[in-house]
């Protein structure tokens, strides 16, 4: 079929497979993937990359990762996995790890993980509550002191509409810690329809 590649072809080796869109699982065949996860999130180090993405097995969603040298190799095999129950959004590199940023039962997370793809953290990093909104916008990026993260989310309590969008942010620092108690309200998202 179009969309039946060889175990060793560059293209099985690589986060996805065009034609269906499919993870390379533990067993290294090639597993599908949550339809609508799409864009993978990617990160590099500036000398590999790591790829995260929602992957299904049953009945509930779990973020993987992979690493990818500079060759194009792919380096976890099988992939590793970063959480349950939960769907990828967003990765960054800076301050020597990167930044995988999910949603998981109502909340934003992230978790560091070191070049090497080992996770840093006994515990994932949680933002806040993406509201109930069911497939929040995300975004990471490293200024060179700290990582932002920002979301979609609902403004909530103390606002006129509490339903209205906002994009929310926090700072994370390269040891994990989150710099911001409250979400920082970047802006109020204009819903068009």
């Amino acid at each position: 079929s179009g969309d039946a590649v060889a175990r060793d072809d560059l293209a099985s080796r690589k986060a996805l497979v065009i034609g269906e869109v499919r993870a390379i699982d533990d067993d290294g065949a090639l597993a599908p993937v949550l339809r609508g996860s799409l864009p993978v999130a990617s990160a590099s180090d500036g000398i590999g990359h790591l790829f995260a993405w929602t992957e299904t097995r049953g009945r509930t969603p779990l973020v993987r990762m992979a690493r990818v040298n500079a060759d194009g190799a792919l380096v976890d095999r099988p992939s590793l996995k970063v959480a349950d129950n939960a769907r990828v959004a967003a990765a960054s590199f800076g301050g020597g790890a990167y930044l995988v940023g999910y949603t998981q039962t109502a909340h934003v997370r992230v978790a560091r993980v070191s070049p090497d793809g080992v996770l840093l953290d006994g515990e994932p990093i949680d933002l806040g509550s993406d509201a109930g909104i069911s497939s929040p916008a995300m975004s990471i990026a490293w200024n060179g002191e700290a990582h932002l993260v920002a979301w979609e989310a609902r403004c909530g309590e103390g606002c006129i509409n509490p339903e209205r969008l906002i994009v929310a942010a926090k700072r994370i620092a390269p040891s994990g810690a989150v710099l911001d108690a409250q979400p920082l309200r970047l802006a109020d998202l204009v819903v068009t329809g």
